[in-house]
């Protein structure tokens, strides 16, 4: 027995023994030398503390060819991901459940578009294509030769080569997390279609429709079921972007006598998080960039002469049209004053131990029909289409984001915002001579005036389509403004030819403050620039607050009015040990599940609570004494304000109790319900949370504060945080080998690499560490020397 016992000892061992070594020779390399096939010459990358590349090249096309392979080692899971996101194959790999999340994106037809571009891409001569093409080479090089990453070997999934379809597969996922409009619009003309205009009228949502001609448009039982794509893009394992602050303050307001830049752009918190950044040296180029996954530009970056950023335009670019079909050929629409034949192919969906499935997608000139991807059954006779601008624009926005790279001048910066179409973008823009603008770039569409874009739309008679689409020249911009500042938050922007362009923008707390802060002082600092990156107060929140103290104050309950007292006393920062948080959302939420629950259920609920149509009508919703929200729908009285929101007095005061641990206020500290965990995919596997997940971390912050901590309200209690800052960037156009940066976790995908998340806490910290780009400074900061040799 002893024998057997020291025999099994041994093999463990030898198992264990075996798994580490293996797991450890599928971490990125940081040292040594490589001999690669592709590369003309020898390529020096060196690893700063923090596992960012610095590429020393001696021609272009190898510095691409270098951030390729470096970039795969770190994130070819990542990469896989977002092309299985956009192209529908995810169930493949992960089985039934991400059936309809294949279906939609199926449906929608990003991979016809990225071929439609690729085709395109083929048949130009444009100097970025070496580049883009020397950049797959280098991923495709470690997807063959580098060694497997362990998500490819637990899933069972292949690698496989990446082409320029694919990076234009990144955009197309990228287009679609900016789409509001596919989150917003159903549930907006559920409300219209069941409830009535009046419904509408306790929210700012722009130009509504008069209930009768609602009506007449739409099928409520078709509306009904519409609301299901939530559930839909909760599947989805890659996160959507969702936001972005960005304020540039000119010369004259900085103490340094250069613009000062900052950008934090606001995505679903993943991990691997989705900015990797990389610093390119080559004759007559030096570049400092962030990458998303499979794409070979800086999205955001700065090279010697200027620095560029973006946040999310938030212009609508989504619309949907119900159309008439042909009684007699389900194949036809009514278009103006003939049938019109719909685009039919069929997509054949492989799933991972399950039977292949078969959809028949179709199109109309409007877009894909989406019944049979939001409807989970045949509800309504008539096909719903969806206009999404991106499928429709024939910009080249890898052209656009090259020139981005290399601009010299903000002529150059602004011709390159003119070419983007799609997805809206806010382009912030700083020069060493001193310029700062800040450009809305995208093809903004001329709608009818009767038209409100949140709401489903007339196709078959021609009324509602475009009229033609503005001239850039048109489009919201500021060029080196008199006030001396220029910023977005995702915020409403100046009128377009005299018109407030419609959009899905967010409320005024995060825009309102950011002004305001930016209006205290003359001469600014990057340590100012850095403090204001960490702002948690909301004046919004804090008037919110108020409107609901004055309500509770009138209650004769105590424990009610020690709420009211709480609220009222409330300077709205969102601190981790304060009480008032956790009390403000909790009561928010049940306020808000009060009077919606009963009409949308609680999807609807949740839907509409969390849209950003909802968000910037909070105080005018609940200070409406004529609501008609407050009435139950289910009870045969006529609720009042104060009744309702006393009812979700009570229950907050039940769920602060239960989720804190506390019976009292001194115990609701908002880091007990307020946490951050960057999850990964795999993650989701309770055996493999530890080893893959970052977090939780406790994190100041809230939504809409600078600090823009997203989280979503329900009648839980817990406030987890989603979405944020995906990178923060300061730099002084004076001092561009000095800007600062943080990135939510680490470079690495691997998560046995030192780089993994080695940035984690100093990111809720609100900390920063340097960009380098001084060679000096690279070398006494260097971690890993690794040589690229040609092959």
């Amino acid at each position: 027995m002893k024998k057997i016992i020291i025999g099994l000892i041994l093999l463990l061992i030898i198992l264990f023994g075996g798994s580490y070594f293996y797991l450890q020779s599928t971490v990125p390399q940081y040292d040594g030398t490589l001999k690669l096939s592709g590369l003309h010459d020898t390529v020096t990358v060196k690893y700063d503390r923090y596992g960012i590349p610095h590429i020393y090249a001696r021609n272009e096309e190898d510095a691409y060819f270098a951030l390729g392979y470096v970039h795969a080692q770190e994130r070819l899971f990542q990469m896989e991901m977002i092309r299985r996101v956009a192209t529908g194959t995810l169930a493949e790999v992960f089985g039934p459940e991400l059936l309809p999340t294949d279906k939609l994106f199926r449906t929608l037809g990003i991979a016809q578009k990225s071929q439609e571009l690729t085709r395109h891409y083929e048949q130009m001569q444009h100097p970025y294509k070496k580049d883009a093409e020397a950049y797959l080479a280098g991923v495709n090089t470690f997807v063959a030769s580098g060694p497997t990453p362990v998500e490819f070997s637990l899933t069972g999934m292949p690698k496989r080569p990446f082409t320029i379809t694919d990076a234009f597969n990144t955009v197309g996922y990228m287009s679609f997390g900016f789409a509001d409009g596919f989150r917003v619009d159903p549930i907006l003309s559920k409300v219209a279609a069941t409830l009535g205009k009046s419904y509408l009228q306790a929210m700012h949502v722009h130009s509504v429709y008069d209930s009768a001609r609602l009506r007449s448009y739409f099928q409520p039982q078709a509306i009904e079921q519409l609301t299901a794509l939530q559930d839909i893009l909760d599947q989805i394992p890659a996160p959507l972007l969702d936001g972005s602050n960005s304020w540039i303050v000119g010369r004259q307001r900085s103490a340094t006598g250069y613009p000062l830049f900052e950008n934090d752009t606001h995505i679903g918190f993943s991990q691997p998080s989705v900015w990797f950044e990389a610093h390119l040296e080559y004759p007559g180029t030096s570049l400092y960039g962030h990458y998303l996954a499979g794409f070979p530009f800086a999205i955001l970056g700065h090279n010697r002469l200027a620095a560029w950023g973006m946040t999310m335009f938030e212009n609508d670019d989504v619309d949907l049209y119900q159309e008439k079909a042909n009684p007699d050929n389900s194949n036809q629409i009514w278009r103006k004053d003939h049938w019109l034949d719909l685009q039919v192919r069929e997509e054949t969906i492989a799933v991972k131990d399950g039977e292949p499935v078969k959809i028949k997608v179709r199109t109309s000139d409007h877009g894909p029909i989406i019944n049979q991807v939001l409807l989970d059954s045949a509800t309504t006779t008539q096909p719903v289409s969806v206009y999404w601008e991106y499928l429709h624009a024939g910009h080249d926005i890898l052209a656009a984001i090259y020139a981005l790279n290399y601009c010299r001048s903000m002529d150059d910066a602004r011709a390159a915002a003119a070419a983007i179409h799609a997805p809206g973008l806010n382009i912030m823009y700083a020069d060493t001579a001193g310029n700062i603008a800040w450009w809305a770039a995208a093809r903004l569409a001329i709608r009818p005036p009767h038209v409100n874009s949140k709401l489903l739309l007339d196709g078959a008679s021609g009324d509602d389509d475009y009229l033609g689409y503005y001239d850039f020249s048109h489009n919201p911009q500021a060029e080196n403004p008199p006030w001396g500042y220029v910023y977005s938050a995702n915020n409403q922007p100046d009128t377009v030819k005299g018109v407030l362009y419609p959009g899905y923008y967010r409320p005024l707390d995060r825009a309102g403050r950011i002004a305001r802060l930016l209006e205290t002082r003359q001469q600014w600092t990057v340590a100012d620039m850095q403090q204001m990156t960490a702002d948690v107060t909301s004046d919004v929140a804090v008037l919110v607050a108020g409107e609901i103290a004055d309500v509770l104050a009138q209650s004769n309950d105590g424990e009610i009015t020690a709420l009211a007292d709480l609220l009222a006393k409330w300077d709205g920062n969102h601190n981790p040990d304060q009480a008032e948080p956790t009390v403000y959302y909790t009561l928010l939420s049940w306020i808000l599940y009060e009077s919606m629950a009963d009409e949308l259920g609680y999807k609807g609920y949740r839907q509409l609570a969390n849209s950003p149509v909802m968000k910037r009508s909070y105080l005018y919703f609940i200070s409406l004494q004529d609501n008609p929200w407050w009435d139950n729908t289910t009870t045969a009285n006529h609720e009042s304000r104060q009744d309702i929101f006393a009812a979700a007095a009570r229950r907050a005061l039940t769920t602060l109790q239960q989720t804190t641990g506390s019976a009292n206020a001194e115990g609701w500290q908002w880091r007990k319900v307020h946490t951050l965990t960057h999850g990964h995919p795999l993650g989701k596997v309770e055996a493999l949370k530890p080893y893959f997940d970052v977090g939780p971390l406790v994190t100041p912050g809230g939504n809409e504060v600078i600090n823009n901590m997203m989280f979503k309200l329900d009648t839980t209690g817990y406030f987890p945080v989603f979405a944020g800052p995906a990178v923060r960037t300061v730099i002084d156009l004076g001092q561009m080998s000095q800007a600062m940066s943080i990135n939510p976790t680490g470079q690495s995908g691997h998560f046995l690499s030192p780089h993994y998340s080695d940035q984690a806490q100093m990111f809720v910290d609100v900390q920063f560490r340097p960009q380098l780009m001084n060679k000096d400074a690279i070398e006494a900061d260097k971690s890993g020397e690794l040589l690229l040799m040609p092959k």
